[in-house]
């Protein structure tokens, strides 16, 4: 085929076909593309960028409330003062600071100390062999006086009315977690991290937004949440394993509580620079999900528990769908493609790409606009990029990580849970 036979080609196809040929866009990915941005431009158009200023309720909720800070950590003496003293500069809201050192090799327990006897943070604790986090969140909750636990990776730095804006959704009783806005603090530093703050402000900048409208949020980030001392009590705290994030608040809607998304809640990390940190690491968080869905929390499938909930399994197949199913459906499109069309399956993939970049333009458009200061749109030419490093990149290697673990289960061999605590857990 020549461009201009292939031009003709897609000018002259019927409906009918035309959706036969591109099932994948129509089904898979054009009605999630379609709510995100209907809901995000409406918002964007009322709203404009982050929330307004705080309202008088809010700042007197956050004053009357109880808040704990808690922050656990292995290996975080770089950081760790500057994260006390970001805290210190919140606006509106008394924190008690508990901070635990995680067994760390570095000056993490000195760091701690001198703080701890400056006055900075109200209780250090530091334990010679290292538990992982879960262990260390769980000790230090036991130190936690207050209403609200606010749990945060200690290499996350926030805005200054981020406490006040996380802790405001508590004013619903039902509300037993919130999971703040998390940008992309190193943007800057590789065409990696680029592409990652691109897919952060789509995913969980707007993503999040569009989850908490539709049917609530799934997960409370374990590098920026907070909860609701009681619901973190009634369900015994963070299990011990991988995906503690993930798992707590899976048992936090199984057992009633809901869990919201505080859009203007912001706070930045560093993501992984090069591509093979990124790699370890997203093996790392899909291998955690296929522990949760398909060993730990398999049985909310199950209509016979007593605890069954129609719309905690629809919320849980939303989650598969999204993050299992889709980047699966890719190449079985692709698959069918090359079956189908032969050697002639390159225009109709490049439509398809060319569609979808089109689209996911408009979408970063109005997800950065609305997540202004840290929704980057210089980032935009970068986007083509992003675009074809996660549909090629990032897809197949969370594929390999769902099978290496549903075959071989890799995430024993996982060190950012300690061994034996792995081989402790019965779930697995």
């Amino acid at each position: 085929m020549t461009w201009a036979r292939e031009i003709n080609f897609f000018l002259e196809i019927d409906p009918q076909t035309l959706l036969t040929m591109f099932w994948y866009a129509a089904l898979i990915e054009a009605p999630r593309i379609m709510i995100a941005v209907i809901y995000l431009g409406g918002r964007a158009a009322v709203a404009g960028a982050m929330g307004g200023p705080l309202s008088t309720a809010e700042l007197e909720f956050a004053r009357i409330s109880r808040v704990t800070i808690l922050l656990p950590g292995h290996n975080e003496a770089d950081s760790l003062e500057r994260a006390v003293i970001g805290i210190h500069e919140q606006i509106g809201i008394p924190t008690q600071i508990v901070v635990v050192d995680d067994g760390s090799t570095d000056e993490m327990a000195a760091v701690g100390r001198r703080l701890k006897a400056s006055g900075l943070i109200d209780v250090f604790v530091s334990t010679e062999l290292r538990g992982g986090k879960a262990a260390a969140s769980n000790l230090g909750l036991t130190y936690c006086t207050g209403d609200y636990v606010i749990i945060a990776d200690i290499d996350t730095s926030f805005d200054r009315d981020a406490l006040v804006r996380i802790i405001a959704p508590f004013a619903d009783p039902r509300v037993g977690a919130v999971s703040g806005n998390i940008g992309v603090r190193n943007a800057e530093a590789s065409l990696i991290t680029r592409f990652q703050a691109i897919q952060y402000v789509n995913s969980i900048a707007m993503g999040r937004r569009v989850t908490d409208m539709l049917m609530g949020q799934f997960i409370a980030s374990g590098a920026f949440a907070a909860f609701r001392r009681a619901a973190l009590d009634m369900v015994g705290g963070w299990a011990a394993g991988p995906g503690e994030d993930g798992d707590v608040s899976t048992q936090l809607w199984r057992a009633g509580w809901v869990i919201r998304f505080a859009a203007d809640a912001w706070a930045l990390t560093d993501v992984p620079e090069t591509l093979t940190a990124l790699l370890r690491q997203r093996a790392r968080w899909n291998r955690s999900f296929t522990m949760l869905r398909f060993r730990k929390h398999v049985g909310i499938f199950n209509p016979l528990q007593a605890n069954f909930s129609l719309s905690n399994a629809l919320r849980l197949i939303d989650s598969l769908f999204f993050e299992a199913i889709r980047p699966a459906m890719f190449f079985i499109y692709m698959a069918w493609l090359a079956r189908e069309l032969g050697a002639e399956m390159l225009p109709v993939v490049v439509f398809v790409i060319s569609v979808y970049m089109s689209v996911s333009a408009v979408l970063f458009v109005i997800s950065a606009s609305a997540s202004r200061p840290y929704g980057r749109l210089s980032l935009l030419p970068y986007l083509p990029g992003a675009v074809l490093f996660n549909g090629f990149v990032l897809r197949p290697a969370s594929i390999y990580a769902y099978l290496s673990e549903l075959l071989w289960r890799r995430g024993y061999r996982d060190s950012f849970v300690p061994g034996r605590i792995l081989s402790n857990i019965e779930w697995f």
